[in-house]
């Protein structure tokens, strides 16, 4: 819930090389998401499908059919720190704030 508290997080990462961030900061405001928002939305769901398909085998993209694009929001925040979230010795590392 973003109102609750104004804290939010977001994790961006890629299932190929495993880089990843981890954005945190302060709600801002939301939108629900029009049809091209959404479009755009399965579009990204259906291409992390494949990419987890080739990378972790036909099991996994299956299982992935279960998740679907059925209510869309967008959401502003104000990013305050950003860590380090790809495996090894930096995860966790604050990078910027």
């Amino acid at each position: 819930n973003f109102k609750s508290n104004g804290r939010v997080s977001v994790l961006v990462g890629n299932p190929v090389n495993h880089y990843a961030n981890q954005f945190k900061g302060t709600y801002v405001s939301h939108t629900e998401c029009d049809n091209n928002d959404k479009e755009f939305a399965i579009k990204e769901l259906n291409e992390f499908r494949d990419v987890l398909g080739q990378g972790y085998g036909p099991a996994m993209k299956e299982n992935m059919n279960s998740i679907q694009v059925n209510h869309c929001i967008k959401f502003t925040m104000k990013i305050q720190e950003v860590y380090d979230q790809t495996p090894g010795p930096g995860a966790g590392k604050l990078i910027s704030n």
